[in-house]
This record gives structure tokens, sequence and C-alpha cells, in this order.
């Protein structure tokens, strides 16, 4: 009889029916075992992104969560979610049609945490502030995301900078149409770390060249302000010193927050890890004594030589040396300028400003810097492409600039021209790099955490 071989499935039928009772008790019993826990595994993946209802009779559900750099979007729908779709549109089209969400979020440049939210609802409803919890009672706010729809549904696609690493439970809260929505879920647990990192007590003195940078604490602040990014900022407290000697004001000092699983932040770290790296940049300033060596001159400028009323003097600047150095350098009499492109073009005679400054400068949308000055300055137009401007009297004392400030153009530094001969040039910032392994802080407990959204 066909099916009755001893691989198939008749045969196998067969064969169940002559056991002895016991046996047959017992096969039925695995056979319901199987079947109960694929049915429960069903149902807590359900309850656990199940539908939330919206204004006006629409619904919203966390639709799928990724982690890392590539974001792959799939919605295959399991058989539960296609009966309560049919159940909602009243058809049968959800029972027998393909899916019909699928594809690639974009990817990131750094490893992120990805929320994506499912709304059935027509159009793209209003969106508020999104927040993500992690343990440890720290939360990350984010201020933008994006949204798309095909006419049956929308899906919004939130984006964190980081991917938690220990299998935490997390907690997504957002406001949609004015109504605010919570999601949990947990992230799977990556594999251990092969050589983990050992964390040192502070303080912590770490040493290149001829400067020493020391880690003396490491506390927590509370962010107030309304507009921020995450509640509690890491606040180290540091010493300089250069040959012995405090050297402060010498450098520029920038600080990134690592951890084991690659997470690279600006002003803050996660505090469910174990060990933080503490990457700083030491990078000079024009404070730092400086040889004469170190110096590319570019002009000298005293009080006979400054220009009369919308006239300027343009300082020759070879882009192709190192460091290259401003973008304009020149000195300038009161009036008015606009400058764009490398361009200056005087726009009118000198107004009075109600400033404690000579100068007065605004960046209109069209990058066009508009420049007002009440009396002959050097001014110098920057990037922020790892020089140093250093301007010295006659003696070689420090000169600082009168004013400063930036925009898309570039930033624009103001000098008073002294009385006596003055010189400027540029050097490089040769940046200093220092490792420090610590625990992260604690939660001070003075300082009320922020409320659960």
């Amino acid at each position: 009889m066909r099916g009755t071989t001893p691989e198939g499935p008749l045969y196998l039928a067969v064969n169940a029916l002559r056991m002895k009772r016991p046996f047959r008790c017992l096969l039925v019993f695995s056979v319901v075992a199987v079947i109960a826990a694929y049915s429960w595994k069903v149902w807590e993946s359900e309850a656990a992104y199940q539908w939330q209802e919206m204004p006006k009779g629409d619904a919203v559900r966390l639709q799928q969560v990724t982690y890392g750099r590539k974001h792959e979007f799939r919605s295959e729908k399991v058989w539960l979610e296609r009966f309560s779709e049919a159940i909602h549109s009243r058809s049968l089209r959800p029972l027998s049609a393909g899916n019909r969400w699928s594809g690639y979020s974009p990817d990131t440049n750094v490893p992120s945490t990805v929320v994506l939210l499912r709304c059935r609802t027509a159009n793209i409803p209003s969106i508020g502030d999104s927040t993500l919890s992690l343990p440890k009672g720290q939360t990350f706010w984010i201020g933008t995301h994006s949204a798309s729809g095909n006419g049956q549904g929308v899906i919004i696609r939130f984006e964190f900078p980081f991917v938690p690493n220990h299998g935490e439970e997390l907690r997504f809260t957002t406001t949609l149409q004015g109504r605010q929505y919570a999601f949990e879920f947990r992230h799977p647990t990556p594999p251990a770390s092969p050589t983990p990192w050992k964390a040192a007590p502070l303080p912590q003195t770490q040493t290149n060249g001829a400067v020493s940078l020391t880690l003396n604490a490491l506390t927590l602040e509370y962010v107030a302000n309304a507009i921020r990014f995450f509640d509690w900022k890491a606040k180290p407290k540091w010493t300089i010193t250069m040959e012995g000697r405090d050297a402060a004001g010498c450098f520029m000092l920038e600080t990134e927050y690592e951890d084991e699983g690659g997470n690279k932040t600006w002003q803050t770290g996660l505090l469910s890890e174990p060990v933080w790296k503490i990457r700083a940049l030491l990078s000079r300033t024009e404070r730092f004594p400086f040889t004469d060596s170190e110096i590319r001159w570019i002009g000298t400028f005293d009080t006979q030589h400054a220009p009369a009323e919308q006239e300027y003097t343009l300082f020759p600047i070879d882009p192709a040396l190192e460091p290259k150095g401003p973008k304009i350098a020149g000195l300038f009499g009161a009036g008015q300028y606009d400058i764009a492109n490398g361009t200056t073009t005087p726009s009118g005679p000198p107004v009075p400003l109600n400033e404690n400054y000579p100068v007065k400068a605004d960046w209109d949308l069209r990058n066009v810097i508009h420049v007002k000055l009440t009396q002959p300055c050097l001014m110098l137009l920057v990037d922020l492409d790892g020089h140093v401007d250093v301007v010295r009297d006659e003696h070689g004392a420090l000169i600082e600039s009168t004013w400063s400030g930036g925009g898309n153009g570039g930033q624009l530094k103001v000098y008073r021209i002294p009385d006596a001969p003055a010189r400027f040039g540029v050097a490089g910032e040769s940046p200093l790099t220092f490792e420090f392994f610590v625990h992260p802080p604690a939660i001070p407990d003075s300082t009320p955490a922020p409320k659960a959204q």
C-alpha cells in the first residue's frame, strides 16, 4: 500500500495505533506539548507587539526593532495578525495577500537602535517627543524621525545612535496625535567580548610627551533644559600639566565615551555598561607657547596702515602651505561689508552699534556674512580645519580676539589694531590622544531622576 513503507507517514500512523496504550498516551502528550509551546511563543510575540488604539478608530503597534549599522525591514505577518486584519477590514484579502511591507530601512553610520512603528492610519500622524529609556534610570531623546505610507498604513522610523549590549529591558515612548504611547521590549544579548576591558580606580594620569592629563573624578550632571538628547551628562574633572606646570589654557579638551559594544558618544555613555573607555583629545590653542619655527607668519599690521572707511587690504595666503590658515585675512576700515565665496564687497558706511564690541556679523541663508565695523580691525575668516590662529604684539605677547562668531560660511575672528606693529600667523593644532578605562558613575541620590514617560 502506498505510504506504508518504513519511511512513509501512513506506516508511522498505523504503527502508532498498534502501540500499547502508555506509548500512545506519551506520543499524544508530546505532540500536544509541542503545539502548546509553539502557541505560547506566538502568543507571547503577539502580546509584545499588540495594537494600541489611536483617536478616530486608528491603531499603532511596535513593528520591529533592529540593532547595528544595517537595518533590514521585514514584516512577515503571522496568522493571528492576518485574522485580526481580516476582521478589522471585513475582508478575506489579508489572509491571502503577500507581504506588503518589506525592504531595507536606511543604514546608519554608527551602531544604532532603530524602532519602527506601524500605524493603521490613512495619513501620517503628528509626532511629538520620543524617548528610549534604558536600565539604571537613563533616558535618551530623539530629535528626528521619518515616516512613509502606502495608503493602507504608515511606518514611522526612530533612530537612536547607540546599541544596548546586555539583553536589557528597553522602554520606548512617543506622542502621536497628542497622545503618548509606550512599548517595552528586550534587546537580544550579544556574544561576550573576547577581551573584556578592565577599569581602574580614579584618579588616573596619562602622559604624552611633555603633556600629562589626569582624570581626577567622574560624576553625572542632570540636563534640565528643554532641548536635550539625554538626561544625564558625564562630568569629568581634569588636570592638564606641561612639564609639571598647569597648562589648562594651552589646550582645548574634547571627550568621547566608548564601550565594548562599539558605541561611541559625546558628553555621556551608557550607564548600563560595566566599563567606559574615555578618549580625551587635547588640541593646542592660541595660548600654547609656540616657538617661531612652529608658526607660519602671514602678515604685520598696526594703526599706521589701517584702511580708511569702506576700504580693506587683504593679505596673500597660499592654500598649498601647511597649516593652511584662514580663508580671508585682511585689515578692514570702519564700514559695512558682505563676504561670500571668498569675495569681500563693501556695502555701506559705518553705522552705530548698540554693542560692547566694535563689530556685528550676521549669516544669512545664502551663507553671506554681513559685517558691520565701527573702527578699523584685523579680520580673519577661518575654517575649523586643524590650525591655530596666532596674533602677537611687538614683544611676542599674545593678542586675543575682540570678537568671534561662526556660521555656515566659516568662523569670523576680529582683532583690534595696535599702535605698535604686531604680526599674525597660523600653527598646527597637533592633537594628543589619551585613553582612560573607568566604571560609569552612579546617578546621585540628591538629584531626582526624570519621571518615567
